[in-house]
């Protein structure tokens, strides 16, 4: 029987889309890889530029449970591996180094559509279909700054369209009686950096930047163990003659980054968490 963590990937697939949907299809890629042999050195640098995107879509479950069904994938047949994921010009060129070991890089272009689809069909393909809806409890009544509700409504449409529940105010309490909360979403920290400041708005070139950080706090509520606290920062620009109507679309395009990064952390934290669970289980 599959494990309940292959039934989560469903949500995790769901949610990195949300962080690449504004991605592209096609991707040029160039890496490098070191192995005894010619064969294991060119197949290494195919993997590792297959393992860069698949980074950008589940964060770091691309080094766990995602990864390894991928690697499994790429060791069974390397050649129809390469004609999925890797343009027609993708070539690769490999020289020997003076300690024996083979140098090879691979260039070209990798589809990162292809990538999706493939996780989304693990989900396809697992025998258990166990539902995939979590209801996270969500919180942000400590953070001061008024534009916190772009990130929370950003955050919000993001887990509802995976499929999974987000509660607030009043709702959390009554849940939480029901114990029909999964997880907890605290929202500690929400600032706005750069777009306020003096010399945010460019007038040579047009360009308002600005920067958005997050601290936010997964917890599982039935243990209490915190799965994922790591800050979210990230950046945009956006160009045009009126720096006050700029203020309002970079305020939104902040959150809704930001909001993609969290998704890809909190549940590459949930299918590992999951995972671990599952492990512990069989081992009793």
């Amino acid at each position: 029987m599959a494990s309940r963590s292959a039934a989560l990937l469903a949500g995790l697939a769901a949610l990195a889309a949300a962080a690449t949907a504004a991605g592209q299809d096609y991707v040029p890629v160039r890496e490098t890889a070191v192995a005894e042999t010619e064969r294991k050195a060119m197949h290494e640098a195919y993997y590792a530029a297959l393992q860069r995107v698949l980074l950008k879509v589940v964060g770091y479950q691309a080094h766990a449970e995602v990864g390894s069904r991928f690697r499994r994938d790429f060791d069974a047949d390397f050649d129809g591996f390469k004609a999925r994921y890797f343009t027609a010009d993708t070539d690769y060129r490999c020289a020997r180094q003076q300690g024996g070991r083979y140098l090879c890089e691979v260039e070209g272009g990798l589809m990162s559509a292809a990538v999706q689809v493939d996780v989304r069909r693990m989900i396809e393909a697992a025998e258990d279909r166990v539902s995939t809806q979590l209801t996270f409890a969500m919180s942000a009544k400590d953070v001061r700054d008024t534009r916190k509700q772009f990130v929370v409504d950003a955050l919000s449409d993001a887990f509802t369209r995976a499929g999974h529940r987000v509660l607030m105010d009043g709702a959390v309490n009554a849940a939480l009686a029901r114990k029909r909360v999964d997880f907890g979403l605290g929202i500690y920290e929400v600032t706005f950096s750069k777009l306020d400041g003096p010399g945010a708005y460019d007038p040579y070139d047009l360009q308002l930047r600005g920067a958005l950080t997050v601290r936010f706090r997964l917890t599982h509520i039935q243990t209490g163990r915190v799965l994922t606290n790591t800050p979210v920062a990230v950046t945009a620009s956006e160009a045009g003659p009126y720096p006050a109507t700029l203020k309002q679309k970079l305020v939104q395009d902040l959150s809704r980054g930001a909001a993609a990064e969290i998704a890809r952390n909190v549940n590459a934290a949930v299918v590992s968490f999951d995972a671990e669970r599952d492990a512990n289980g069989r081992t009793r």
